[in-house]
């Protein structure tokens, strides 16, 4: 309805549509996480209250209520996700590398935790009010070069054996890459600033999403922890893209804009074509250890 309405309906009953998600989602999870007092995790109603205020802000330029906001509103919605994987990543990144590599000295450090997703919080709203001013883009710096510097106990240099472990560390690295591009951009002509959202959706999100998705198929259908040829491809594919959409303009100048593009394109839809064949016949197939999914 919301992709073809544009032709036979109003836009406000279209923004009515695409809004009513995720307040009816933060209902349901506000329920649950309220009931059994999961205080810890009621930081992802915030998160979801966000998300609906960047889609709202979207709405509203669309609507002619406030225009030019649109882009406010796209940004908001990519550095709220940045600041999940920041949660997320935290939680769980260091406590799998340790135990695959049972290397007991990696840790995370929770005040550095604490100090990369503050300053991942107010970056956004910095951009939200005052997205072009030079203490933005300083502020991005420092938030990538804290995003960096709490990885320095999460092992990176013991995963390069484990796919499942490189892809999950490789991803993350690409949101200190992005932020400072994001802050270079800001002060150079010479990097676009297209060039850091480029690095936090194929590279960041592209990557933990193939990575963490790989993860969770196996370990929920009780099999071992371990990445198959075509997993590893998919991995490997996910990066070149990466790559090759953030630096490919740069490195081959923007006359070369065009076939870094496709370049990048042909090796993200193979990096999922690879995962679906890897994961498909996982996830309908029965559990391997018996138990019920």
């Amino acid at each position: 309805m919301v992709l073809v309405g544009p032709q036979v309906l109003p836009g406000w009953l279209i923004a009515i549509v695409d809004l009513a998600f995720l307040p009816v989602l933060l209902i349901a999870i506000a329920r649950p996480l309220i009931a059994t007092r999961n205080t810890r995790n009621l930081v992802m109603l915030a998160i979801l209250a966000a998300m609906f205020v960047a889609n709202l802000l979207v709405h509203l330029d669309v609507l002619g209520v406030l225009p030019g906001w649109r882009r406010r509103g796209c940004v908001l919605g990519l550095e709220v996700v940045v600041l999940v994987i920041l949660v997320m990543a935290g939680r769980t990144f260091p406590m799998f590398t340790r135990n695959a590599t049972r290397v007991d000295s990696i840790a995370s450090s929770q005040w550095l935790d604490r100090l990369s997703i503050g300053a991942m919080a107010f970056l956004i709203a910095l951009d939200l009010f005052m997205p072009t001013h030079a203490i933005t883009a300083g502020w991005a710096a420092g938030a990538g070069g804290l995003t960096l510097v709490r990885t320095w106990r999460w092992g990176t240099r013991h995963t390069w054996r484990t796919p499942l472990l490189w892809i999950l560390h490789v991803g993350y690295l690409w949101i200190p890459i992005g932020l400072v591009l994001r802050a270079l951009a800001a002060f150079t002509s010479v990097i676009p600033p297209q060039i850091a959202m480029h690095a936090l959706t194929v590279g960041a999100i592209g990557s933990l999403t193939l990575g963490m998705m790989a993860r969770v198929a196996l370990g929920h259908t009780g099999r071992l922890l371990a990445a198959s040829p075509l997993m590893v491809g998919a991995f490997v594919l996910i990066t070149l893209a990466a790559v090759t959409r953030v630096f490919g303009p740069l490195v081959a100048g923007m006359t070369s804009y065009r076939p870094t593009v496709f370049l990048a394109g042909s090796a993200w839809t193979a990096a999922f074509v690879l995962f679906l064949l890897a994961c498909v016949p996982i996830l309908i197939a029965p559990r391997v250890d018996g138990k019920p999914v």
